[in-house]
């Protein structure tokens, strides 16, 4: 599985052959703090560097993709800031999208992971 994965990140398991890794995104500042005025290979400049060497402020902690090994089945999630990928109360909170419309948000991080594993197992 070929991704824009974080540079010397590695694979984290989860569960049997389900794992994540965190991905390079524009909303949590990467390609910014990377030192970029536009996303590689894109004239996007989507969380870049602005101007004089500012940026906006990051929406995301953390962005990961989550996958089954076997099935290569995926799954998408973040950590938001604090009203910064949407409303919750003024508290952080993990959405995931797993590409088929459906959006979920958690407020912790082992009940997000409970519902990637339900997920993301293979159907028996």
């Amino acid at each position: 599985m070929t991704r824009d994965f974080i540079p010397t990140t590695c694979e984290r398991e989860i569960s049997p052959n389900i794992v994540f890794r965190p991905i390079r995104s524009w909303h949590s500042g990467t390609f910014a703090g990377e030192g970029l005025s536009k996303i590689p290979g894109t004239s996007d400049g989507s969380g870049c560097l602005k101007g004089k060497g500012y940026c906006n402020v990051p929406l995301t902690v953390t962005h990961r993709l989550y996958w089954n090994r076997k099935t290569n089945k995926t799954i998408s999630a973040f950590l938001s800031y604090p009203g910064g990928m949407g409303i919750r109360g003024g508290e952080y909170f993990w959405e995931i999208y797993s590409g088929d419309g459906d959006i979920e948000r958690f407020s912790a991080e082992t009940e997000m992971e409970s519902r990637i594993k339900e997920l993301l197992e293979p159907e028996e």
